[in-house]
């Protein structure tokens, strides 16, 4: 009885060290992937109000995925934004709202009315928000 316990005991205990070293791996491997796709939009900034805005648009799904893999809830970006707060300063995260603000206009509106250096800054406010979520 003793021996089948210790058994038992033994078998968890390897099973958590054997998910835990499985868990780090896999967060490794998202965390590698998400930085590989920031370098190839960080090549494509240019001083182009078109190639800004698309790269605004897919930096901020790659921060959605970021919030999604760091286990984040919510059902839009935006939800999980609001439920992100924990991870940045008050300042960072009315940034990283406004930058947020700022994608939306670009991606839902007809006319856009949003400068080469705001499109920029917005760009670079996510792409730290993302590094942030991923230390």
């Amino acid at each position: 009885m003793i021996e089948e316990g210790l058994f038992v005991t033994t078998l968890l205990l390897l099973s958590g060290i054997v998910f835990s070293k499985l868990k780090l791996k896999t967060s490794n491997i998202w965390k590698n992937d998400i930085k590989n796709k920031i370098s190839i939009l960080n090549s494509k900034v240019a001083n182009d109000a078109t190639i800004l805005q698309s790269l605004l648009i897919d930096i901020d799904k790659l921060f959605e995925h970021a919030m999604k893999m760091k286990g984040i809830i919510g059902e839009s970006a935006g939800d999980r934004l609001k439920n992100a707060a924990k991870y940045f300063e008050e300042r960072e995260y009315n940034k990283i709202w406004k930058a947020h603000k700022i994608r939306n206009v670009v991606a839902h509106e007809a006319t856009v009315n949003v400068t080469v250096q705001e499109l920029k800054d917005s760009y670079e406010t996510i792409k730290f928000a993302i590094h942030k979520l991923l230390k």
